[in-house]
């Protein structure tokens, strides 16, 4: 995510811009345009604002801002597991069931293992066996270690709300709204063993990969136009004469995440996956789509 700010001085030339963020200071930037790529790795919504300073020692600073920030792009996924390599699944016996027992299972290509994850306005998570009306969340709204998870069909609120961690290499950890919790898993090899709330640790029963099975989602391609590298990482540039063009990144589901107004665009802060570019240039429009790594 960029942060920028237009700053000037009648005074003096700008000698420095500071970047807060929920109070704390985390950059500093000298040069012109005193551009801040920030990276937040845990969901939620952050305060933001800055200072920025003369050469005379003058301070201005900027109104604080909410920003919202979601690790993991709304949509159905399968949920693996690090340490077991099985992934979330609904106890097999029970899957249309009230509290019925969140799992760790051998992936089946079934319903109660693909999951609908949806996120509110302050970036915090529920997730849903896809296709019901069931949401999981802590047994009896406990957060005490070893609290398993379980779907129940009544709202209650915090008690199924999550907070993603970016754990890098495509790895999350999956943690209860207001806690230091996070959800793991038992080193068990059998399947429908019960997941459960522990303290947070760095441990790979704790580590969860989100993998998109939305990927082969039909997209409508009015004109393609090339877009490289691709994968990408970092700088994702569009190839042609398009200056000046509106560009929109979506996810495949549908999800605007991104508009610009340039050819070389930053997705650093975008999570591993497939996304569609969509570029409007006066009655045209053209798409693309990319991964990214």
């Amino acid at each position: 995510m960029s942060l920028s700010v237009d700053v000037t001085s009648t005074a003096e030339s700008i000698s420095k811009v500071e970047y807060y963020i929920n109070g704390t200071l985390l950059y500093t930037s000298a040069l012109t345009p005193y551009t801040f790529n920030w990276k937040p790795k845990i969901s939620g919504t952050y305060e933001v604002y800055a200072f920025a300073y003369d050469k005379l020692g003058n301070v201005g600073y900027s109104t604080k801002i909410k920003v919202t920030v979601l690790c993991i792009e709304q949509g159905i996924y399968k949920v693996l597991n690090s340490a077991t390599n099985k992934c979330l699944s609904v106890i097999a016996s029970k899957t249309n069931a009230d509290a019925a027992e969140i799992t760790t299972a051998t992936y089946q290509t079934a319903t109660y293992q693909q999951w609908k994850i949806t996120a509110d306005s302050l970036g915090f998570y529920t997730l849903a066996p896809l296709n019901t009306n069931f949401n999981i969340g802590n047994d009896s709204c406990h957060t005490d270690n070893d609290t398993k998870i379980k779907q129940f069909t009544v709202v209650k609120g915090d008690c199924q709300k999550y907070y993603m961690i970016d754990l890098g290499l495509g790895m999350y950890q999956i943690c209860a709204k207001n806690t230091t919790k996070a959800m793991a898993a038992k080193l068990v090899a059998t399947n429908d063993i019960p997941v459960y709330l522990w303290e947070k640790a760095d441990q790979a029963n704790q580590k969860w990969k989100f993998t998109s099975i939305t990927t082969d989602v039909p997209v409508s391609f009015t004109e393609s136009i090339d877009v490289y590298p691709n994968p990408v990482l970092n700088i994702l540039n569009i190839g042609g004469d398009f200056q000046g063009a509106d560009v929109e990144i979506y996810t495949l589901t549908g999800v605007i995440l991104v508009t610009w107004i340039s050819k070389h665009l930053d997705v650093s802060g975008l999570s591993s996956g497939v996304y569609v570019l969509q570029l409007k240039q006066n009655d045209d429009i053209y798409k693309a789509k990319f991964i990214k790594k």
